[in-house]
Formats: C-alpha cells, sequence, structure tokens
C-alpha cells in the first residue's frame, strides 16, 4: 500500500511535468517558426545573389579559354559550386524543419534555377580543361602507341557532355569551342584506326597516298597524332575507311585460300589390296575424296564470288580449275576401277580360262599394263 501510494504521487508530478512541456513546447515552435520565417527569406537572398553571379558574361567569353584565365575561371566556379551545395543543404534542412513544425514547406525554385546555371558553366569549363589535357597528350603520343578505342570511347562520352550542354544553356563560344576539338577527335579516331590495320600491304598504302596527294608513314619516328591531324587527313574518312576494309576482307580471302590449298596437301588417296593379292589394289575412302571435293568446290566459288577477290583471282581460278582436273580424274579413276574389277572377275575365274584361254591371256596383259 505504502508503495501504491508513491507511485501514485509520483505518477501525479509527472503529469504535471509533462503538461508543463507540453506547454513550453507550443512556445517554443511558436518561437522556432517565427526564426525559421526569418531564415528563408535570408536563404533566398543568398540564392538569387549567387544566380546573378553565376550568369555572368565572363563564362561565356572566349578570352577567358587562353592562358591562366582559364584557371581563374573554374577555381571560381568551384568556389560557387561550394556555396551552391551549402545552400542546398541549408534548404533541406529548413524543409525538414517545416515538416517536424507542422508548416507547409517552401519551395525553393530559385534553387532549381542556379543548380541548371551553375551546374553547366561548372561541367562546360571544367570538360573543357579535362579535354585540353587530354589531348595535349594524345597528339605528343607516337601513332603506334595511341590507345584508339579509348580515345573514341572518351570522345564519345565528351559528345554527350556537349549535347546535355546545347540544352541546358545558351549557345557560346566556350560550348562551341569544346565541341569542335571533340568532333576533331570523333572524325579522327576511324581513320587512326583504319591505318594502323595489319592487314594494310603496300599497294593500299600507295593507294592511299595518292588520294591524301601526301607522303605519309606512320611508321616514322616521331609521326604522331598531331602529325596526322595537320595533314588534313579527315576529308578522306570514308575512302581510307573502305580502303582498310578491303585490307582486311582480301586477308580473310587469302587464309581462306591457304586454309583449302593446305586441306589438300593432307589429303591421302587410300588403297587396300584387292581379294588379298599383293600386287594388286584398289582405291577405297572414295565417298571422303568426294566429300573433300564438294567441300573444296563451295569454297573456291565462295572466294571468287567475294568482292574483294580481285587481287588474287587468278590463284583462285587456278586452284579451282585444279579441282575440276581432280574431280575429272577421281570419276575416271573410279569408272576404270568398277569396269576393271567386273571384268577381273569374269576373265580370271576357272570356266573362262579353260574354254577361252586366248581372251584370258589376252586380259592378264590388259590387266599388267592397267597395274
Amino acid at each position: 500500500m505504502n508503495n501504491h501510494q508513491e507511485a501514485k504521487a509520483q505518477i501525479a508530478t509527472l503529469t504535471v511535468i509533462i503538461s508543463t512541456l507540453q506547454q513550453q513546447q507550443d512556445s517554443q515552435s511558436e518561437k522556432f517558426k517565427k526564426a525559421l520565417q526569418e531564415l528563408i527569406p535570408e536563404l533566398n537572398t543568398c540564392i538569387d545573389q549567387l544566380n546573378a553571379e553565376a550568369v555572368e558574361p565572363q563564362y561565356f567569353d572566349a578570352k577567358n579559354i587562353e592562358g591562366e584565365k582559364m584557371g581563374d575561371i573554374i577555381k571560381d566556379l568551384d568556389a560557387k559550386m561550394e556555396a551552391f551545395n551549402q545552400y542546398a543543404n541549408t534548404s533541406e534542412r529548413y524543409n525538414d524543419w517545416q515538416t517536424k513544425l507542422y508548416v507547409p514547406q517552401t519551395n525553393f525554385d530559385n534553387l532549381d534555377e542556379l543548380r541548371t546555371q551553375l551546374t553547366s558553366r561548372h561541367l562546360m569549363w571544367h570538360s573543357l580543361e579535362e579535354w585540353n589535357n587530354l589531348t595535349a597528350e594524345w597528339l605528343q603520343s607516337q601513332f603506334g602507341q595511341i590507345d584508339a578505342p579509348e580515345i573514341a570511347k572518351l570522345a564519345e562520352k565528351y559528345a554527350k557532355i556537349c549535347k546535355r550542354l546545347e540544352g541546358a544553356i545558351d549557345p557560346n563560344p566556350i560550348q562551341q569551342r569544346l565541341k569542335f576539338l571533340v568532333e576533331q577527335f570523333e572524325a579522327a579516331m576511324p581513320i587512326v584506326m583504319a591505318l594502323r590495320n595489319p592487314d594494310l600491304q603496300d599497294m593500299h598504302w600507295n593507294d592511299i597516298r595518292e588520294l591524301i596527294g601526301q607522303d605519309l608513314n606512320i611508321h616514322e619516328e616521331g609521326f604522331t597524332l598531331q602529325s596526322l591531324i595537320d595533314m588534313n587527313v579527315v576529308q578522306y574518312v570514308e575512302q581510307i575507311v573502305a580502303k582498310s576494309v578491303e585490307a582486311t576482307g582480301q586477308a580473310k580471302l587469302r587464309g581462306q585460300l591457304q586454309d583449302l590449298i593446305e586441306i589438300w596437301k593432307g589429303v591421302n588417296f587410300t588403297t587396300k589390296n584387292y581379294k588379298e593379292k599383293d600386287n594388286q589394289f584398289i582405291l577405297i575412302d572414295i565417298d571422303t575424296l568426294y566429300q573433300y571435293l564438294d567441300e573444296g568446290l563451295a569454297s573456291i566459288n565462295m572466294i571468287l564470288g567475294n568482292r574483294f577477290v580481285k587481287v588474287m583471282r587468278t590463284e583462285a581460278e587456278k586452284v579451282k580449275r585444279e579441282l575440276n582436273i581432280l574431280a575429272e580424274a577421281i570419276d575416271q579413276w573410279v569408272e576404270v576401277q568398277r569396269q576393271w574389277c567386273y571384268l577381273e572377275n569374269i576373265f580370271n575365274g576357272g570356266t573362262i580360262k579353260a574354254y577361252l584361254p586366248e581372251e584370258s591371256k589376252l586380259f592378264d596383259q590388259v590387266n599388267k599394263n592397267f597395274l
């Protein structure tokens, strides 16, 4: 009972405390709401000020690309981006407080506008700086050491950035400069990959040199990507790529033709003793020979029908003639062998030898000559 009475007293005290806190909470909430109403306009003023600074003409001035001016512009934009991030975090914190205080959240529309303008300029200048650094390294690299696929991949990445900037901000010299440099490398990469094709032969190089009207030697010491760009060969990109494709197609055909020749070098004519006679043999595995012939003729016809066969047509036609001669020879061989086996059974039989001895001797002579 004493414990019960003591608990009741404690509950009463706690009730008073809770009531007092509730009264204080209402008072503090109003205080916080009032303070927040003063903080939000201050934040909006800061955002508007930064927004005005973000659209200053210096960020679209082509003169700032040169020298140390670009570094100063980028440092300035970095500082503004840092301020923007602080304002964005503050706006989120204020909205969170408004939620807890059960008041409508403020829409910071000016912050969204600032994000579009500032981040676009920040991305544009940083992309230009990064691209300049990348191209400075690429242009001085030996032509044989250029990683064309990697450059093409990065060029595609920065091309997408240029496309995004076109939709975010008005046309300006900085954006146009970045786009020009990226497109210049995008156009050059197919030529780089085409000229580094190991299938290019002397005749292809002679055609390329005649096309561009210059003595092009990518294996020359000191020949760099800058050297290639200075030769202004981009205008011949379609013809050079086509020549590289032609070289690859011809190399593939040469490989197929050589494979066909190697296959027939390994084909043997298999024979066996006829009726276990030591000095008489017949051809066997004829179906295998005809299979090789059919596959060989199909392959050579495919090679001759290819659009890149011109430089090796004479050689391919020679192989086809040899296969046709071989096919005819095998046909004759098989036919003679069939008839010989038929006659051998007749003239070497006991009855023929007994009643037609002269004919049997004649067949033996023919048989000896045939074998």
